[in-house]
């Protein structure tokens, strides 16, 4: 029997969030996954704690206020059930159109095989400064 390490765990993840099957990424919870972005939920809709069944709002929740235009990856690391990811985006407002590039960091915690949790640290002054979502 084959196990699967955390790190190619959070890649297949992350490749599935990339080619847009969510529906793929969200196989991929735990039941009781936390998702958790920084930022005030009401001005950042994605911003926020996303626990169980209610993670999958999170994909919509993003989609709907962002245009992610760039993603790149630069680093992955993985220690015990920890995986960090450090990258870079450029992303606009849906509602104002007004562009942001800025880095960010993840930590995901992976359970089972499955993503139980997903911790964002994303850059919110740069973020904010294209508001409104």
């Amino acid at each position: 029997m084959t196990t699967i390490s955390p790190k190619d765990v959070v890649e297949q993840f992350m490749a599935r969030i990339g080619a847009g099957d969510i529906d793929g990424a969200i196989e991929m919870h735990a039941d009781d996954i936390v998702i958790d972005f920084p930022g005030p939920p009401d001005e950042l809709p994605w911003a926020g704690r996303w626990e169980g069944t209610r993670a999958a709002e999170w994909y919509g929740a993003l989609s709907g206020a962002l245009d992610i235009r760039h993603v790149v990856q630069h680093i992955c690391v993985a220690e015990g059930d920890k995986v960090v990811l450090i990258g870079d985006e450029v992303s606009a407002s849906r509602k104002s159109g007004k562009e942001y590039s800025a880095p960010w960091c993840f930590l995901l915690t992976v359970r089972d095989g499955k993503i139980a949790a997903w911790q964002g640290f994303e850059d919110t002054h740069m973020i904010m400064s294209c508001a409104p979502y």
